[in-house]
């Protein structure tokens, strides 16, 4: 666990935080989180009302998941196992950009989890949902993730 909490702690120093609250709830991103990537929403990424498919953002979000899981866990091989309940919370318009957060972290055996959000350029919170990634072996079994040692499962 001490190597996770370091790790994190690494990955946060590396990426400029910024400070936001979003612009129609008022709150305020978490202090620890850890920003991964961006997407920019094109032309292409939209439908008749100029803003984002929902299923485009759920790519954008495995993407910025795995992202995340790989540079955490420094494994070569994850999947993704699931992610929680998906909350749309505000249209993206062509031309925003969306960055992608991680927080809380959490090690288990074979699996990594936390939290992802995704943030326009606007200030609005526009998604949030969570995240499972598991480490598997070349036969896609899944397998102990080194980093984090012999770990029981959570």
């Amino acid at each position: 666990m001490a190597r996770a909490a370091s790790l994190a702690r690494e990955l946060t120093a590396a990426h400029q935080l910024t400070r936001v609250r979003d612009v129609n709830t008022g709150a305020s991103p978490s202090p620890t989180r850890i920003r991964v990537t961006s997407k920019l929403c094109m032309t292409r990424d939209v439908g008749l009302r100029r803003t984002l498919f929902g299923g485009n953002m759920m790519a954008w979000m495995d993407e910025a998941a795995s992202i995340f899981a790989h540079h955490y866990t420094g494994e070569e091989l994850l999947v993704t196992l699931k992610f929680g309940e998906i909350l749309f919370l505000h249209p993206v318009k062509e031309g925003h950009i969306v960055d992608f957060y991680v927080d809380n972290p959490r090690a288990g055996r074979t699996s990594v989890s936390f939290d992802l959000e995704g943030w326009t350029d606007e200030s609005a919170l526009v998604v949030k949902t969570s995240a499972v990634f598991v480490a598997v072996d070349r036969e896609g079994r899944p397998k102990p993730i080194e980093r984090f040692g012999s770990r029981e499962a959570e």
